[in-house]
């Protein structure tokens, strides 16, 4: 028994000493997002806000979720806001904490649960200037795309902030 209780002791002390081995690599971003747009089918213009946050779990390699709201006009021409959820998987090419520009793809499902078609995709990418340690200017390119019998496009130049631990 005490050989038992001795192993865990030792995985937990090694295992803890591996983490801080790692500080110059952040572990989470934080963001915060307004996305101008367009609603590809109609041609009207959209607008987004949100936030989301992001986990790395191995060198630049992250999962991550952003929420928020989505503002389209409809083909009667009435402006409405509408829920928006995305998980996501993201590459972040530059994650050290010394490097100012940090470049990254990023996609997954979205899913806008008040339109007719209401599950699809997304895909994207940008940049993160990281003017201090833990704040950053974000600036990417996403498309929304709901797929089904009427499939829409909502392509969003993203604009916002950053902050990681």
């Amino acid at each position: 028994m005490r050989r038992f209780w001795g192993g865990i002791c030792f995985f937990a002390l090694f295992s803890c000493l591996g983490f801080a081995q790692e500080r110059d690599k952040p572990r989470a971003n934080y963001f915060f997002f307004a996305a101008p747009g367009v609603r590809h089918d109609t041609g009207s213009s959209t607008v987004g806000i949100g936030g989301g946050a992001e986990g790395y779990v191995y060198r630049g390699l992250g999962f991550g979720f952003d929420a928020g709201g989505i503002n389209t006009s409809s083909n009667t021409g009435v402006r409405n806001w509408s829920g928006m959820l995305s998980l996501n998987c993201i590459l972040n090419f530059n994650p050290a904490y010394e490097s100012k520009f940090s470049p990254f793809v990023i996609g997954g499902l979205t899913l806008i649960p008040s339109f007719d078609v209401s599950s699809g995709y997304n895909f994207g990418g940008g940049v993160q200037y990281w003017f201090q340690k833990h704040i950053a200017l974000r600036v990417e390119f996403r498309d929304h795309v709901l797929t089904g019998v009427h499939s829409h496009h909502y392509p969003q130049g993203r604009i916002g902030i950053s902050l990681r631990r």
